[in-house]
C-alpha cells in the first residue's frame, strides 16, 4: 500500500494559516506586509479567492481568533493536499492513505512511543554536546528528555522532547511509524530527500525498538532533481514562492516522459530534468526510442496479418525453424529471456532504474536489427516467399512487444500500436 503523510501541524503551519489571511485581506483592498519567513506565493492568492467566494468579508472583523486561524490552516492544508491529489492523478499516481500529523498527536501515540522508550531504558534527561558548527556564544545548553539512539549505532542520543515540554519533529515521525507498525505492515519503505540523511539512523533504531524488529524500516533516499529549459537550470525555491508545480512539467512534456525520466537513474543519483529533450522524437529520447520499438513491432505484426495468411502466433511456435534466425536475433532474444532475472533483481533491490536500463539496451538492439534489414533483404521480417520463415520472426516480435508491454505497465506509460 502506498501512504504518505502530511505534516499538518506546528509552526509551519500556523505561518501558512497567517500568509493566507493576509492573501485573504489584500482582496479586500487591505493593506498587509509579509513578515520574513511567511509564504510569498501565488498560489494563497488563488486558495484566498476561494475563501473569498464561499465566505465573503466573514473573516476580516471575525471576533474569535483561535477559530479564524483554525479555519485558515485548515482550508489552506485541505486546498493544497487537493492540488496535490489533483496533480499526482494526472500521473496516474494514487495514495491508499494520506497520514496527518494531526491524527496522530489526536490519537496520543507519541505518549505510547515514550512509555515503551522508558521501559526499554532508552529514554532519559540530559544535556547534549554542542554540534560541530555551531558558535560557543549562540550554543545554549539545556536539559532535554533524549532518546538514547547511540546504542543503535548513531553519532549522537536525539532529542525526543524539547525543554519547553513541546514533543520534537522526531517524535512526531517515530509516533507516525508506530500507527503504522499497529496497522499491521510487516515492512515500512521510506522515500526521504537527501536533505534528510541525518535522520535515517535514529529513524531506523526506533522503529526496530517499537515493532520489535529487525531492520524494520527501509529508506530510499532521493536526489534533488534539476530542472532545465531552453539550456538554463529553473531556479526555485517555496519560501520565496518561486517554484514550478508538477502540473505545469507535465502539461509541457505529458505523463509518459515524466513517470518514465523520474525512474530512469538511480534514486541516489542527482537528476538533471530537461524540458526540451525529453519531448523530443529521436533515439535521444530514451521514452520515444522504447515506444517507438514497441510501436514497429507492432506494424511488422500488423502488415503479416493483412498480407499473409498467418496463423495465430501463440498455437504455432512448433512451426519454428530456428535456422531462419540470424545472430543478431539470437541476441535479442536472449535479452528478452532475461527479462524475468531483471524484473527480480529491480524489485528485490528496490531500483526501477534497472528496468528502463534494460528496454534501452533491448530497443536498441532492435532498432539495429531493424536498420539491418533495409540494406540485407535475408534480414527482414516478412518474406512472402517464405511463411515459415516470417513465422519463425514474428513469434519472438511478438514476445518482443508482450515484455514491453509488460515493462510499460510497471513504468505506468502508454503501449502506442503506431507512431
Amino acid at each position: 500500500m502506498l501512504f504518505r503523510s502530511v505534516n499538518d501541524a506546528g509552526s509551519q503551519i500556523t505561518i501558512l494559516g497567517n500568509s493566507l489571511f493576509k492573501r485573504y485581506q489584500e482582496l479586500f483592498d487591505i493593506k498587509v506586509v509579509l513578515k520574513d519567513g511567511e509564504y510569498p506565493g501565488d498560489y494563497l492568492i488563488d486558495i484566498a479567492k476561494l475563501i473569498k467566494k464561499i465566505d465573503g468579508n466573514k473573516w476580516l472583523d471575525f471576533k474569535h481568533q483561535k477559530l479564524k486561524d483554525d479555519y485558515f490552516q485548515n482550508f489552506g492544508v485541505r486546498s493544497i493536499i487537493a492540488g496535490i491529489k489533483e496533480d499526482l492523478s494526472s500521473l496516474n499516481i494514487n495514495f491508499d492513505k494520506f497520514s496527518y500529523e494531526s491524527e496522530i498527536v489526536k490519537k496520543n501515540l507519541i505518549v505510547k512511543v515514550f512509555n515503551i522508550l522508558k521501559e526499554n531504558n532508552l529514554i532519559y534527561e540530559g544535556v547534549l554536546e554542542k554540534p560541530l558548527g555551531i558558535n560557543k556564544e549562540v550554543w545554549q545548553s539545556r536539559k532535554q528528555l533524549l532518546f538514547r539512539s547511540t546504542n543503535f549505532s548513531d553519532d549522537s542520543d536525539r532529542p525526543f522532547k524539547k525543554s519547553n515540554g513541546e514533543w520534537t519533529y522526531f517524535a512526531n515521525d517515530s509516533a507516525y511509524h508506530y500507527d503504522k507498525y499497529l496497522r499491521g505492515f510487516d515492512k515500512l519503505i521510506n522515500v526521504w530527500g537527501a536533505d534528510h540523511i541525518g535522520y535515517i539512523s535514529r529513524m531506523k533504531s526506533i522503529t526496530d525498538v517499537v515493532s520489535k524488529k529487525k531492520n524494520y524500516l527501509d529508506i530510499l533516499v532521493c536526489q534533488i532533481v534539476k530542472l532545465i529549459k531552453n539550456g538554463e537550470n529553473l531556479k526555485m525555491s517555496k519560501r520565496d514562492g518561486n517554484f514550478i508545480t508538477l502540473n505545469q512539467i507535465f502539461k509541457e512534456v505529458g505523463r509518459d516522459a515524466l513517470r518514465y525520466f523520474m525512474i530512469s537513474s538511480k534514486s541516489e543519483t542527482p537528476m538533471d530534468f530537461d524540458m526540451n529533450k525529453v519531448i523530443e522524437k529521436n533515439k535521444d529520447n530514451p521514452v520515444f526510442y522504447c515506444q517507438y520499438a514497441y510501436a514497429r513491432a507492432s506494424s511488422v505484426i500488423k502488415k503479416a496479418e493483412d498480407n499473409l495468411k498467418i496463423p495465430n502466433l501463440n498455437l504455432s511456435y512448433d512451426l519454428i525453424d530456428i535456422s531462419h534466425i540470424s545472430k543478431y536475433e539470437w541476441d535479442i532474444i536472449l535479452k528478452l529471456l532475461s527479462w524475468p532475472y531483471i524484473l527480480k533483481l529491480s524489485a528485490d533491490t528496490k531500483q526501477p532504474h534497472r528496468i528502463t536500463n534494460y528496454l534501452e539496451n533491448l530497443c536498441s538492439s532492435f532498432h539495429s536489427f531493424w536498420n539491418k534489414g533495409k540494406d540485407d533483404e535475408s534480414l527482414r521480417f516478412i518474406d512472402e516467399n517464405n511463411i515459415n520463415k516470417t513465422l519463425s520472426k514474428l513469434i519472438w516480435i511478438n514476445s518482443f512487444k508482450h515484455i514491453l508491454n509488460k515493462a510499460f505497465n510497471i513504468i505506468g506509460i502508454d503501449s502506442p500500436e503506431q507512431m
